[in-house]
């Protein structure tokens, strides 16, 4: 089955998963799928799934009997179909995203977060020292991080666990208890 370029691209590449706003989908050829076709009334492509009974497809031309494009999702919770509105190689983890356009967080006091500062931070009343490794806005958009469009940084900490952290909806400031050390 020849498939579109960017979903031929991401399966040569070995693309295994791909994560956007509603969660984390697997990229595998599944072929076709007689309950969307029933449904939808065309023959489909079904390239991944969510694990829950949800699909990512492509309607197959009837002339050249390919897929195509756009690429779609298929809610199986009132079977609505939803097409992909992200720019395709981005949602196929192709190219990294845009930074979203939501503000960036600052520090408590009002001072700019920068990608690198040095930061302390409680968790579970524990103290936890790391860098800034990502930033709302300025970093390219990253859906396990930025969720429902709320400014929020990410912080790594030299064990390499990464821990995100929203801001507050009081201006877009973190919490007096993520401070900055350099």
């Amino acid at each position: 089955m020849k498939l579109p370029h960017p979903i031929q691209e991401a399966f040569d590449r070995e693309i295994k998963f791909l994560t956007d706003e509603h969660g984390e989908w697997k990229l595998e050829l599944e072929g076709n799928d007689s309950y969307i076709e029933e449904t939808l009334g065309k023959e489909v492509a079904v390239i991944g799934n969510n694990g829950f009974g949800d699909y990512l497809f492509l309607e197959i031309d009837p002339a050249s009997q390919s897929p195509q494009l756009p690429l779609y999702i298929f809610w199986h919770e009132g079977q609505e179909v939803q097409p992909v509105q992200t720019e395709l190689e981005c949602y196929l983890g192709l190219c990294p995203y845009p930074p979203s356009s939501t503000q960036a967080p600052s520090f408590a006091d009002g001072s700019m977060v920068c990608l690198g500062d040095e930061v302390e931070f409680s968790s579970f009343f524990r103290k936890k020292r790391g860098k800034v490794s990502y930033i709302t806005g300025l970093s390219p958009l990253d859906h396990k991080v930025e969720t429902l469009g709320i400014p929020a940084i990410e912080i790594e900490l030299p064990c390499g666990t990464r821990y995100g952290i929203s801001a507050t909806n009081q201006g877009h400031r973190l919490k007096k208890s993520v401070r900055k050390l350099n």
